[in-house]
């Protein structure tokens, strides 16, 4: 005796019709049917039975029937039920790996009106072989088996459901898949998502094939417990929330509970729902190798007690880390994020480009204007950080970690909290080549910052080029940061907190730097006024050598702010500015090897050089 819940789709044919309601729960034992405390008979289809010393059943559909035909091995174990080209198979709960095995279920055929469900208790193989299937009022396909089901995908397979029925995808998979196969699935979600897992899914290496969502009113694809895939393509067209989403069971025992594991393989998907997000995880996401194309158009929302939310490219709900993959995330609405997490992220390696263009969100229910909540200078009234959201390329509400890769980051939607990269807590550079162009800060730590490594090229273009919220370490690699006209600096750390250099060679171009204190091992800077020109190079020579101690390029896509009438930061030790202007804004230049009380030429794309002195501290903004 077992529990079966026969497709909606069906009116199924029985000696008591008016006892069988839509969806209702039975049990089956042979022909019995106990309906609450009624007892009815449904007939069973007579199966084709073919010889083979394999378990196989074979179910192909046509317009309006289908046909089951069954290899002698399988068919004692299987009861079939029949509407058309609805078909429920009813796996006996005898099978096991003895006898007569995993049984193996192809679907092919195709029908504008038709279903296949499949219930069982021991794990199986469901092949889709080019396979056409629509229903009108429940799921095309619903597996409900809760053990392992190897789904292969053969040939070119679409699947769609119905716009009012009760299922919550158009392929239900009770248990956890493990994808396989070259073929196609392409998926209509019409009713709520386009494909949902009860537990976690594998798309295994020897996947090489795609999954596509063509649409879905709610997610692309909606996987319970974990996502782990090494290869294939998944793409989601249009989904009314997240595109794919790793959700947290109930079972607080099951292991790697809202993982997100991503080894290889591609993902595309294009997000246009408020708050939606790309690729989403209830906790921890890795990310090793694949490539990443998102892209999200909505806005943001306002929930409970104007918490907010916005889009995500990606979204991690617990630590991030990212050991490689290439990664092309825009994300154009209000408050849109390219990579977000809630706990930690790590950058391990990996080639990252974001784009952001949207403006803060701010809670629905704030009013826009001036006043205390607002600022002197207006803006919305919600002045707690719940009740809006910012874009940013990169977030997370840990530490931020970068050690190596490639980071590209674009953020220029016009507004406060249009940053490049965002660490709610220290922010950590131990390596990796790094480019941000944006509005607000380029790079920000609510803590302290470390500069230890790496090549950074940043550009604030209406605040700092580095923003620490704590101390600012910079203790190697080589640092160009540019920020906007005062007081606005390249190197800024917060009131109270301090910038040293130590090492590494440092080019910061700003309407203000952050005061250099002394330390242990200190490194001399040199300071003057002026500005520099996008193209152009900046060099600094030992007095009178003609070896460089540290060159560096102007980026392209700078441009000098005017500093007007504001604070002008006069030439450090050595005294000599670059000449007046409207752009007399402060340089500060650090190279390895740079002592206090000695003399360095500047160059600034000129064969004339001026004459500075290093000082291992530095009085600014």
């Amino acid at each position: 005796m077992s529990l079966l819940l026969l497709p909606s789709c069906n009116n199924w044919v029985v000696e008591n019709p008016d006892t069988v309601k839509t969806g209702d729960s039975i049990i089956v034992s042979n022909d019995t049917v106990v309906i609450g405390s009624d007892t009815v008979v449904i007939h069973p289809d007579t199966i084709s039975v073919v010889s083979s010393d394999s378990a196989y059943v074979y179910v192909t559909f046509s317009a309006s029937s289908a046909t089951v035909v069954a290899t002698d091995k399988a068919q004692p174990y299987i009861t079939v039920y029949s509407d058309g080209a609805h078909v429920a198979l009813y796996q006996s709960e005898s099978v096991s790996a003895a006898a007569p095995g995993e049984i193996t279920y192809v679907l092919s055929g195709s029908s504008s009106d038709g279903s296949f469900y499949l219930d069982g208790q021991f794990k199986c193989t469901v092949l889709l072989n080019s396979l056409a299937l629509q229903c009108a009022d429940s799921a095309a396909v619903n597996i409900h088996n809760g053990k392992r089901i190897n789904l292969q995908i053969e040939g070119t397979n679409t699947l769609s459901d119905s716009k009012n029925g009760s299922q919550k995808a158009c392929l239900v998979i009770k248990g956890h898949p493990e994808v396989t196969g070259s073929g196609t699935l392409t998926l209509t979600g019409n009713t709520k998502h386009a494909l949902k897992t009860g537990e976690y899914m594998q798309l295994k290496n020897k996947f090489t094939g795609s999954i596509i969502v063509k649409s879905a009113v709610g997610d692309g694809l909606h996987i319970g417990q974990y996502l782990e895939m090494n290869n294939g393509t998944l793409t989601v067209l249009n989904a009314g929330d997240d595109g794919i989403q790793i959700e947290k069971t109930d079972d607080t025992t099951d292991e790697q509970n809202g993982f997100a594991i991503i080894n290889g393989g591609n993902i595309n998907a294009t997000v246009s729902a408020d708050a939606g997000k790309g690729l989403k995880s209830d906790s921890t996401m890795t990310i090793a190798g694949g490539a990443f194309t998102i892209t999200t158009t909505g806005g943001g929302i306002t929930g409970t007690n104007d918490t907010t939310s916005a889009c995500a490219c990606i979204k991690s709900g617990a630590d991030l880390t990212i050991n490689g993959g290439t990664f092309t995330l825009k994300s154009t609405g209000s408050g849109g994020k390219g990579i977000s997490a809630d706990g930690d992220l790590v950058v391990n390696d990996g080639n990252i480009t974001i784009t952001t263009t949207g403006t803060r969100y701010s809670a629905s229910s704030s009013s826009s204007g001036g006043g205390w909540g607002g600022g002197w200078g207006g803006g919305s009234s919600s002045s707690a950080s719940y009740k809006r959201s910012s874009p940013k390329g990169i977030k997370a509400d840990g530490d931020v970690t970068i050690n190596g890769g490639t980071i590209n980051v674009s953020a220029t939607g016009s507004g406060d909290g249009s940053e490049g990269i965002e660490s709610k807590k220290v922010l950590t550079v131990n390596g990796g080549d790094i480019t941000v162009y944006s509005y607000d800060d380029a790079i920000n730590s609510s803590s302290h910052m470390y500069i230890k490594n790496g090549i950074i090229s940043v550009i604030a273009t209406n605040n700092d080029g580095l923003d620490a919220n704590g101390n600012l370490y910079i203790q190697g690699g080589t640092t160009m940061a540019f920020g906007g006209a005062s007081p606005e600096c390249g190197l800024d750390a917060a009131e109270r907190y301090y910038l040293y250099i130590t090492g590494g060679n440092v080019l910061a171009v700003g309407g203000g730097n952050n005061s250099v204190s002394s330390t242990s091992g200190s490194q001399g800077v040199v300071s003057t006024t002026g500005s520099v020109t996008a193209n152009t190079t900046v060099k600094i020579t030992a007095q009178n050598s003609s070896t460089a101690l540290a060159t560096f390029t102007i980026p392209g896509n700078y441009t000098s702010p005017s500093q007007g009438g504001g604070r002008v930061v006069s030439a450090g030790p050595g005294g000599g500015g670059w000449g007046g202007g409207s752009s007399n804004m402060s340089i500060l230049i650090s190279a390895d090897g740079m002592t206090s009380g000695s003399k360095y030429d500047v160059y600034n794309n000129s064969s004339s050089s001026t004459t500075l002195t290093a000082s291992n501290t530095y009085s600014g903004r």
